[in-house]
């Protein structure tokens, strides 16, 4: 077990300035020493259960959903939990007979659970993946897998990034199964999650995640490059958390040579890429950083939280796949409402340019 939130661990040394030593120390910026959430990290595979004459109920966010035995009690492996306290962020637990009654016959006997999709790209990876461990060690394509998730599998296929992360472990449109009515099924396989948000990592998920990087980037030639990168959220339209005056920092780090991407307007391959290859990647934290787990990054990241104590998600992604990554913060990141709903968070950096320049100063250290 590695904990992130225990002063000195090894997660968080490197955001004690190591890398200084003769460089100029920022002025702004300063280490993160802990994070939001538990770091737990183990090296034993996950269980595997199984429940026979159970009943599916589909997805209703913040009704009942989930997979019932037929009392009407929850089958508890298959329960979708959240953070350090494994909270069920809505889901309802217990489902009224009204609901098990009337139900359909699975056309197939069997089927794997693969646990609730999410259509956002982070959580994809850190929720959505957690149950595939061990689909993609078996390599039967014949295999049905059974998800819960907002609309249908059709709509679930649209999205670029799910259909290559399913292709590259072997999970087909024609094998992925949600149905749309209460429906009892005989035997299901339930692998237990490889990863919780906030809370733990298995060794099973950073294998799973390097297994479907492997794959992605096949046949792509890679070379090492020392210029320095930095993912910038300014081009995204819509999500959970945008810097309202990043650019600033942006134009500051362009005008000294470092190369801007935007994530979000990037094939996939072509993100995972940018970890195999870059020495230095510099972004403000966010799903383009939950990236470098598809692959041992070459280089080093550095990171800009918005809090003292950023997601331990982060730190988890790190621990298990041996990143080199360095968290920091700035007193007076504020919260500000103006206008743009079609982000969760709005935030304010107080004083950009010395922000950047600090940068700077980490990058050449």
């Amino acid at each position: 077990m590695v904990s992130s939130d225990v002063p000195g661990s090894d997660i968080w040394g490197k955001c004690r300035g190591a890398r200084m030593s003769g460089q100029a120390k920022p002025s702004v910026l300063r280490p993160c020493e802990g994070t939001w959430g538990e770091c737990e990290v183990f090296a034993d595979d996950p269980s595997v259960s199984l429940a026979s004459d159970i009943i599916y109920v589909p997805f209703n966010l913040n009704q009942v959903w989930g997979i019932f035995n037929h009392d009407g009690t929850p089958v508890m492996d298959t329960v979708d939990r959240h953070g350090p306290d494994a909270n069920t962020d809505g889901q309802v637990l217990i489902a009224e007979q009204v609901v098990l009654q009337d139900c359909a016959i699975s056309p197939e006997r069997s089927y794997v659970y693969g646990g609730v999709i999410s259509l956002h790209y982070g959580h994809f990876i850190v929720n959505s993946l957690s149950r595939l461990w061990h689909h993609s060690r078996q390599c039967n394509a014949s295999l049905r897998v059974l998800f819960h998730g907002p609309g249908n599998p059709d709509i679930w296929f649209e999205r670029p990034f799910l259909r290559e992360m399913f292709a590259a472990i072997g999970i087909a449109r024609e094998n992925v199964i949600a149905f749309d009515r209460p429906t009892k099924i005989s035997l299901l396989e339930i692998p237990h999650p490889s990863f919780q948000e906030q809370h733990y990592i298995s060794k099973a998920f950073t294998e799973l995640c390097n297994r479907i990087g492997r794959h992605i980037i096949e046949g792509m030639d890679m070379s090492r490059n020392d210029r320095p990168v930095y993912l910038s959220k300014t081009a995204m339209t819509s999500g959970v958390g945008r810097v309202v005056n990043e650019i600033v920092i942006e134009n500051v780090l362009r005008s000294a040579g470092v190369e801007i991407f935007y994530p979000e307007t990037l094939r996939l391959s072509d993100q995972i890429r940018i970890f195999s290859e870059r020495s230095t990647v510099v972004g403000i934290t966010g799903s383009s950083l939950h990236t470098s787990a598809f692959i041992p990054p070459y280089g080093r990241i550095i990171a800009l939280s918005p809090t003292d104590r950023p997601n331990s998600n982060f730190a988890l992604l790190d621990a298990a796949n041996g990143t080199r990554s360095e968290y920091y913060y700035a007193h007076g990141t504020r919260v500000v409402a103006d206008g743009k709903d079609r982000f969760l968070t709005n935030l304010e950096l107080c004083n950009p340019e010395a922000i950047a320049r600090d940068l700077l100063s980490l990058i050449s250290s």
